[in-house]
């Protein structure tokens, strides 16, 4: 009932070198016919091959051991949860078989907040609702499989940042590949091991947490790189662009930021919050600040100057916001840049 029962089947059989014939009538069922040699010199033969021979070619079968299908993932598990990492992040299981989805759900507990869902569609209401930073999806489900489900995830502008992961026991290259072409972030055929599983999805988060930490001590806002789709950085570029053309615009808000974005402004907000790590107001002054600084480097205006053309509607205010963002007055920075 997990969907990895034929896969299984396949890889035992040509393990003892034999083969599948399958016959099928649609309306009447499905024969399966396993043949298995009864030559007990064929597996003899093979043996001294294997070690006759250590070459590329043996490394690849040698793939199709009892290592594929009996993993100790303990070790490696407990290895992940002493790397320190707390619960942080929203992992979205989306899954039609209910004792696989528990079974995902309560071991990514242990390092993550879970929701569940038991088809796409489920999926789809989840995220209306969620912050999602990871999905983790089944391929063959009811209702919406889980390609329909990251098609549309990839498609909308809301969801469209949210790595997703596939999980499916259809695991030839051409499986692989319909679900990476759809935008999954990674394919894991079943069976698999939820030790790997965890610290895909911790490399993820960590991979996404250090280019927010980069971005928050960086003065530029360049979309090419923290964005990972190009939907989300054609987003961010109209953002930056809208900012800049009101960059004096002392009544600019973000009510307004939002109704040029055609855009609402809760949904701007967790767009911005979920690319930059930063909300809608702050997302606007770094921008406001970076131009400014730029302009008291140049040395060509004075502070109040400043302040009005980055859409500060008083020199003290703009002073103030100044020391708090950059920990120094605008007049000391000027030095600085000087010296």
């Amino acid at each position: 009932g997990s969907g990895i029962g034929l896969s299984l089947v396949q890889r035992l059989v040509e393990l003892h070198h034999g083969r599948i014939e399958l016959d099928s009538e649609e309306g009447k069922g499905s024969t399966f016919s396993v043949y298995l040699p009864q030559d007990i010199n064929i597996y003899k033969s093979s043996e001294l091959a294997s070690n006759d021979a250590k070459n590329e070619e043996d490394q690849v079968y040698s793939t199709n051991s009892k290592e594929m299908y009996f993993i100790d993932t303990e070790k490696v598990e407990n290895e992940a949860i002493e790397t320190g990492d707390k619960k942080r992040g929203t992992i979205l299981i989306v899954e039609d078989n209910n004792e696989i989805r528990h079974y995902l759900s309560s071991g990514l507990a242990e390092l993550f907040n879970t929701l569940e869902a038991g088809n796409g569609e489920e999926a789809l209401e989840k995220l209306k609702e969620n912050e999602v930073d990871i999905i983790v999806t089944d391929v063959m489900m009811p209702v919406m499989d889980g390609i329909k489900l990251c098609k549309n995830v990839k498609q909308n502008i809301r969801t469209c940042h949210i790595p997703v992961i596939i999980l499916s026991a259809k695991s030839e290259t051409k499986d692989q590949m319909e679900g990476l072409q759809m935008g999954a972030d990674d394919y894991i055929p079943k069976p698999f091991s939820l030790a790997i599983l965890t610290t895909k999805i911790q490399n993820m988060m960590r991979t996404r947490r250090r280019m927010l930490e980069r971005y928050s001590k960086s003065l530029e806002v360049e979309p090419e790189k923290i964005t990972f789709n190009a939907m989300d950085e054609a987003l961010l570029k109209r953002a930056v662009a809208i900012v800049e053309k009101n960059m004096d615009n002392i009544e600019f808000s973000t009510d307004e930021f939002a109704r040029e974005m055609n855009m609402s402004r809760s949904n701007l907000h967790l767009k911005l919050k979920a690319i930059t790590g930063e909300s809608t107001i702050d997302f606007i002054r770094k921008i406001r600040f970076n131009e400014a600084a730029k302009l008291l480097k140049d040395g060509r205006y004075t502070v109040a100057e400043v302040s009005t053309m980055v859409g500060f509607n008083t020199p003290s205010y703009f002073a103030t916001s100044f020391k708090k963002y950059f920990g120094c007055l605008p007049t000391e920075y000027i030095k600085k840049a000087k010296g």
